[in-house]
């Protein structure tokens, strides 16, 4: 094993590179409610999942000593934030969201509430729950009027 990395950690973070760094499907479902909920819904079923629960603790870790674990979860969530700004640009065209809408937070709202969770050892919902989480997040970025 050596021969190809120096180290433990390096072993570890190209496997988390291969597995991390693959692209992010958008879904398209017509609905940014129902597309939030698809992500978020297998967002939820690997953070529930022990293992999952263990790799995000693991990164968020090690991202916290290491700044080659950090510079990867970086990539990891812009990848996230591509995807989701894929979302918001179909929902401002179809009319479900003011154009000026505050994208930093829409973003940072479902994966923020996930990590606090799963970093202080919290309950995290079940994957049944994203829809309704979904939309109770989604009310307070709903165009008023």
């Amino acid at each position: 094993i050596y021969r190809h990395w120096p180290d433990k950690e390096s072993l570890v973070l190209q496997a988390l590179e291969q597995m991390l760094l693959q692209e992010v499907p958008v879904p398209d479902t017509g609905s940014l409610r129902e597309d939030l909920a698809a992500v978020y819904g297998a967002e939820l079923a690997l953070a529930t999942s022990r293992e999952g629960a263990a790799l995000i603790r693991y990164l968020v870790h090690e991202s916290t000593r290491d700044e080659r674990f950090a510079a990867l979860f970086r990539a990891s969530l812009q990848a996230s934030r591509d995807a989701a700004d894929v979302m918001v640009d179909r929902a401002v065209s179809r009319g479900e969201l003011a154009p000026d809408v505050d994208r930093d937070l829409l973003w940072e709202l479902l994966p923020g509430r996930l990590m606090l969770l799963l970093v202080t050892d919290q309950p995290v919902p079940a994957p049944s729950e994203a829809a309704a989480i979904v939309a109770r997040v989604l009310e307070g970025f709903l165009p008023r009027g």
